[in-house]
């Protein structure tokens, strides 16, 4: 006897294959019940919803800071810059950190132009605003189910820059690195350069095999 469970599967028996430890059934991958919604949930986590999904900027970096002068200011972008490098321009809000004499010197010894947004800018301060309001509300949902508030913004920011920004049809990590990050979703999807790399590798050693081979019976 078939299980209620398995004869849709059994139905269709023909019709699966297995690729790379996964089942699939045609190029839908099989997900057994138990799992589907571990798995939904996944999926999902990088979904950040229509509304906020408009409101992404490109990249989003957040530092944990416990004060906010001019000097751990100034770490926080050297650690930025040591990553990204320098940039031509800083669009800062009108704090007062990116007001002290400090913060000026460190603009001009790096040849980085700083210049400050308007205060009722709505175009930039909005896109601020908002990007400042999906890291609070992650933060909060973190919080609220007593999870670790670091390890909670670190996986944000990993689903934030792999996201599709819907005004550029492309993630952040994207359009900054001219490539996509890769996820635990690809684990599912066979790399085809791993495979051809694999099977190249495979064929020098069969000819080095047949090489020697040859020599060894030619010196007999």
């Amino acid at each position: 006897m078939i299980s209620e469970e398995l004869k849709p599967y059994y139905y269709r028996r023909e019709q699966l294959h297995l690729e790379h430890g996964c089942i699939l059934w045609g190029v839908r991958i099989v997900v057994p019940p138990r799992f589907r919604e571990a798995i939904l949930n996944e999926i999902h986590s990088s979904h950040l919803g229509m509304n906020k999904c408009k409101s992404i900027a490109k990249w989003l970096e957040v530092f944990k800071m416990q004060q906010t002068h001019a000097k751990h200011v100034i770490n926080c972008l050297r650690s930025l810059f040591a990553r990204y490098g320098l940039p031509d321009t800083l669009v800062s809000d009108n704090g007062p950190p990116f007001f002290s004499t400090e913060f000026e010197e460190y603009m001009q010894k790096n040849g980085i132009k700083h210049l400050f947004s308007p205060p009722y800018h709505a175009q930039s301060n909005g896109a601020a605003e908002n990007c400042v309001k999906l890291v609070k509300n992650a933060l909060k949902k973190a919080f609220d189910e007593r999870k670790d508030l670091d390890e909670a913004l670190e996986v944000f920011l990993f689903n934030y820059r792999i996201s599709e920004h819907c005004s550029t049809k492309s993630s952040p990590a994207n359009l900054l690195f001219g490539r996509n990050l890769k996820t635990r979703l690809d684990l599912l999807r066979p790399s085809y350069s791993n495979i051809i790399r694999d099977k190249q590798q495979f064929q020098s050693i069969v000819q080095l095999k047949v090489v020697r081979l040859i020599y060894y019976l030619a010196a007999i």
